[in-house]
C-alpha cells in the first residue's frame, strides 16, 4: 500500500468512526428527562404486530373505552381498535364501510362525544355511531353514516365539551397548506388552521352547520390537540426528530381577527409564542392526544412495522402525562 492509499484508508477510518459516534449519540444520547419524570406507561399500542400504523386516539368516559384509529402498512382497510380503559386490554378491532367499499384512508384522528364517532383524514370528516361499536364483531365493519370535505387538511380531531375541532398538519414543502391559512404572528408565521364546529347529533354530520363557529391558528407539525378550560395542548412531531408536547394558555376570550370561510367571517384565535407555558420534549413520532381521568394520554407511532429499526425509541405503549388541565 503506497502513501496515498494509506492516507485514504486512514481518512475513511476516521470518517466511519465519527459516523459511528454520531449514530451512537443519535440512538442513545437523548433521555427526555422531563417527559419520563412526568409520564406513566399505560396500555400497549394496539395492532402493532398486524401492520397497523397508529394515528388517532380518543376516550369515551361513560364506557371507559379508548379508540385508536390508523392505516395499514399493506394498504388494506383502515382499522379502529377498541381498548378497555380499566383493564388496558385491546378487545377487538373493526373497519369502516364507505358505501360500496372499505375505508382505507389515513384515519389520522378519531373523536367521540359518546353518541357520534368522527374520524378524519385526507381532507374529510366521516361519522358513525358509537352504539355500533358494542354490536360489531371483531374484524367486521361499521357503516359510515355521512361525511364532508372540511376545507382544511382534516388530519386530527378532538371534542371539547359541545364542540368538535378538526385540525390540520403543516410542513413546508411536503405538507403545504392553503395560503389563506398562513397567519402572521409577532415572531413567525402560523401555517395551520383548525376549525371548530358546534355538535348537534340531530343534524347531518352530527354538527349544527358545516360552517365552523370559530378557528384556531397554530404553528406547524401538529399531530394532535386537546383543549380544556385553561389550556391548549398540542402534540407536534415529524419523522425522527424529537416530539414536543406544547402547553399553551387557553386564548379563547375575545377574538381580535376573523377568518374568511367561504365568504363567511368567523372568529379567528391566533396562538403565539407568548402564550406558551411549557414545552415537554418527548421521543419521536407522537400522534394524537386524549384526556382520561385528568391525565393527558399520548399515542406514538414509532413502534409500527412501517418504520422498522429506523426509530431511536420505538414506544410500544401509550403514555400518560400529569398536566394541570
Amino acid at each position: 500500500m503506497n502513501k496515498a492509499q494509506k492516507i485514504t484508508s486512514i481518512c475513511f477510518g476516521i470518517f466511519f468512526a465519527l459516523l459511528g459516534i454520531v449514530l451512537l449519540f443519535w440512538y442513545f444520547g437523548d433521555s427526555y428527562p422531563t417527559f419520563y419524570a412526568n409520564a406513566e406507561k399505560e396500555f400497549e399500542v394496539a395492532g402493532l404486530e398486524d401492520g397497523f400504523t397508529p394515528q388517532g386516539l380518543c376516550y369515551e368516559e361513560n364506557s371507559k373505552t379508548f379508540l385508536s384509529s390508523g392505516y395499514m402498512k399493506d394498504g388494506s382497510a383502515s382499522r379502529i381498535y377498541v381498548i378497555d380503559g380499566e383493564e388496558g386490554k385491546t378487545t377487538k378491532y373493526f373497519t369502516l364501510n364507505n358505501g360500496e367499499e372499505d375505508y382505507s384512508g389515513h384515519a389520522g384522528g378519531i373523536a367521540t362525544d359518546g353518541t357520534n364517532v368522527w374520524i378524519v383524514g385526507d381532507g374529510y370528516l366521516f361519522r358513525f355511531m358509537f352504539a355500533d361499536i358494542e354490536l360489531v364483531e371483531n374484524g367486521d365493519s361499521i357503516d359510515i353514516i355521512d361525511g364532508f370535505k372540511t376545507g382544511n387538511g382534516a388530519d386530527f380531531i378532538t371534542v371539547e365539551e359541545n364542540f368538535l375541532w378538526v385540525g390540520e398538519f403543516h410542513k413546508d414543502g411536503k405538507y403545504d397548506t392553503d395560503e389563506s391559512h398562513h397567519i402572521e404572528t409577532e415572531n413567525s408565521t402560523n401555517k395551520a388552521i383548525h376549525f371548530c364546529y358546534e355538535i348537534n347529533s340531530a343534524n347531518e354530520y352530527g354538527i349544527k352547520s358545516t360552517t365552523p363557529v370559530k378557528a384556531l391558528s397554530t404553528g406547524s407539525l401538529v399531530q394532535g390537540m386537546e383543549i380544556t378550560t385553561n389550556k391548549i395542548i398540542l402534540s407536534t412531531s415529524y419523522s425522527l426528530p424529537n416530539s414536543h408536547i406544547y402547553i399553551y394558555e387557553n386564548i379563547f376570550t375575545t377574538a381580535e381577527e376573523t377568518f374568511d370561510y367561504n365568504g363567511t367571517p368567523i372568529d379567528l384565535y391566533v396562538l403565539e409564542e407568548v402564550n406558551l407555558l411549557e414545552d415537554i420534549e418527548a421521543p419521536c413520532m407522537s400522534e394524537e392526544l386524549a384526556i382520561a381521568d385528568g391525565r393527558v394520554y399520548v399515542l406514538f407511532e414509532s413502534a409500527c412495522k412501517k418504520y422498522g429499526m429506523v426509530t431511536r425509541e420505538a414506544l410500544k405503549h401509550v403514555y400518560s402525562l400529569d398536566i394541570e388541565i
